[in-house]
């Protein structure tokens, strides 16, 4: 009885031993992984923008309710352009501000800011930064980022700076010394493809639609942003002998939807009153090439967008879903997505084995990822598009609604005039719509799962039917 007794102590011992170790092991969290860290990083610039924006000294008259200081704030972090209160009479010069730098911020992306910061500071660039940096630019190689990080800083700065000296000289006629500050916004507005303008009445650049010079450097600004910074780079590397297959694609795809664009947005709304038919003819052909070039995530328009045909909406939001370039300031599902999944189709049209473009062949890796991209980016529009509905619909036509969606999941930023009449609801909706599109609904679907620990696991395969 002895011995059984002292054996039952010991068990006791040992679970009560083993209980304790367990207590005092440390819970262990979720690994910071750099699309994590970019979605806590968009979050926390909102929440501070959000508290910044409601402040009374914000606004002009009546502080902003804390809805619309939210929606403002994910607007301009998410350089989407899309206003619930008129920046330039409503919003005063601290509020005005407060929405600069967070386009700011938004259009270079934490990394980047994160990085200059450092560098100011004379510290040195951690991996865990590297990293952050590969997947806000969607670089392959980790090969050159912080080199990367000063160039895209360094052409930012030029850019908006030159942009804004241009716009300045042309407005100092009207608003004087004002137009030094008008000049600096709308540049660096342009830049980010955010699409906020100072011009108040929700006009956007419409006061301005004959003028050439404001034209052409807002129209120049925006493409440079869009563009992407490697293909600013290769574009103006003089050893460099061939551009990539990157940049050849990104240049050909932009240059092919802006001339398809032109030439249908002038077709379809040349003799209309409430769009270019109220312009002189001379100044047609340039109303309708900006409004070609804008919906790809700029967000600004010189025309009525609430007038045009219906037609014309269905092609920019075509052009809004498809969006700018990777590793730019602008949204949507990226040129080269597009390109990659066509030329995909065309593949399987062919009975080729493989994608091709300019006789290059496309990675496997790349197809998947613009597929998903793809799909996801359809598949979160539909979902948003019916619970917008579900809370707007009787107040508003269905298009309206759709073409609202679409232009905030591409942070494209135009409008056909019902975002400030939304709900409380549909704009907290339409808020977390740009900020899945600025995110990217892929690398937020990342953020938000584990990886699989199975993922070294091959089943059977089994033949589907499709089609």
């Amino acid at each position: 009885m002895n011995v059984k007794a002292a054996n039952m102590q010991k068990k006791g011992r040992s679970k009560s031993r083993s209980r304790s170790e367990s207590l005092s092991r440390p819970i262990v969290k979720k690994p910071l992984t750099p699309p994590r860290i970019l979605v806590a990083g968009f979050l926390v610039a909102i929440v501070i923008g959000t508290i910044l924006l409601a402040l009374p000294i914000a606004s002009v008259g009546t502080p902003l309710d804390p809805v619309s200081a939210l929606f403002t704030a994910t607007s301009a972090i998410c350089i989407t352009g899309l206003t619930v209160v008129d920046t330039g009479t409503e919003l005063s010069l601290f509020g005005q501000v407060v929405v600069l730098v967070l386009v700011q911020v938004g259009g270079l992306g934490i990394a980047t800011v994160s990085t200059l910061v450092a560098l100011l500071l004379g510290r040195s660039i951690g991996l865990r930064n590297r990293l952050l940096i590969r997947e806000t630019f969607h670089n392959i190689t980790m090969a050159g980022l912080v080199r990367l990080t000063r160039y895209i800083i360094g052409v930012t700065l030029v850019c908006e700076l030159c942009g804004a000296a241009v716009l300045a000289v042309r407005w100092w006629s009207a608003l004087g010394p004002k137009a030094l500050w008008w000049g600096l916004f709308h540049a660096v507005s342009a830049f980010n493809n955010a699409g906020f303008t100072l011009t108040g009445g929700y006009r956007s650049l419409a006061p301005f639609a004959g003028d050439v010079v404001v034209n052409l450097v807002v129209a120049f600004l925006f493409i440079a942003g869009g563009l992407g910074f490697f293909v600013l780079a290769e574009l103006t590397d003089r050893k460099r002998l061939h551009l990539s297959l990157h940049s050849r694609i990104v240049i050909y795809i932009s240059a092919l939807l802006t001339l398809v664009g032109f030439i249908f947005i002038l077709a379809l709304e040349w003799s209309n009153p409430a769009t270019l038919g109220a312009l002189p003819p001379a100044g047609r052909p340039l109303a309708a090439l900006f409004q070609s070039l804008s919906p790809r995530t700029a967000g600004f328009n010189t025309v009525s967008v609430s007038g045009m045909h219906q037609a014309t909406l269905v092609l920019l939001m075509f052009y809004m879903f498809v969006g700018a370039s990777p590793g730019g300031t602008g949204g949507g599902i990226k040129t080269t997505t597009l390109a990659s999944v066509g030329a995909y189709v065309v593949a399987i049209i062919k009975n080729k084995d493989d994608p091709e473009i300019f006789r290059r062949r496309i990675t496997s890796g790349a197809v998947r990822k613009a597929l998903a991209v793809a799909a996801l980016s359809a598949f979160c529009l539909v979902i948003f598009v019916m619970l917008l509905t579900v809370i707007d619909g009787e107040r508003f036509a269905f298009h309206e609604i759709l073409f609202e969606t679409v232009s905030a999941f591409g942070t494209a930023g135009l409008s056909m005039g019902i975002t400030s009449s939304l709900s409380d609801a549909g704009r907290l909706l339409l808020a977390v719509v740009m900020f899945i599109g600025r995110i990217g609904p892929l690398t937020l679907a990342a953020a938000l799962t584990e990886p699989d620990p199975r993922h070294a696991v091959r089943y059977v395969s089994e033949p589907v039917i499709i089609g």
